[in-house]
């Protein structure tokens, strides 16, 4: 018999989440990678993925995936290396069709742009709070997608 005064949510034996357990930016995030599955293909690069591991795991399952930060990330449920994007090893992202960041502060959205350019990928942000820069400098076509309860930036056709 189950103690009542242990919260179920809350005991790893009993742990048993619900959809209504969720945050709501994890629906944001399980949205925005149904758009990454659905519109590309080949490899995606997720840049700067600190402990964010929600769209990593899930593309990781499905496509060509491999993550970047410049810190080690201890014990990653896939392929990470580190690396500066602001002194990149472009090697590592030659054939990326895809370099993905989320919540990226504003002063290194300029050198992801760059990078994407570089090796001629496609960039989708998700930024913080609105924080970002003029991403037509880097890319012919910038939109905002809104996909589900997911909004983005994504840029295509590197200048």
């Amino acid at each position: 018999m189950i103690n009542s005064s242990i919260n179920s949510n809350h005991h790893p034996k009993f742990f048993n989440p619900s959809l209504k357990d969720y945050p709501s930016r994890m629906f944001s995030y399980l949205d925005m990678t149904e758009y990454i599955i659905k519109n590309y293909s080949g490899m995606v690069v997720e840049i700067g993925v600190g402990y964010n591991f929600y769209v990593g795991k899930a593309l990781y399952e499905k496509m060509r995936y491999f993550a970047t930060d410049i810190k080690e990330i201890k014990n990653p449920p896939f392929n990470m290396v580190m690396d500066d994007v602001f002194d990149p090893d472009l090697p590592l992202y030659e054939g990326a069709k895809l370099l993905l960041s989320i919540n990226p502060p504003e002063e290194i959205q300029p050198a992801i742009c760059e990078l994407g350019r570089m090796v001629s990928s496609s960039v989708i942000l998700k930024s913080l709070n609105d924080e970002t820069i003029d991403f037509k400098r880097y890319y012919k076509e910038v939109s905002i997608i809104n996909y589900k309860k997911a909004r983005f930036y994504e840029l295509k056709s590197p200048r």
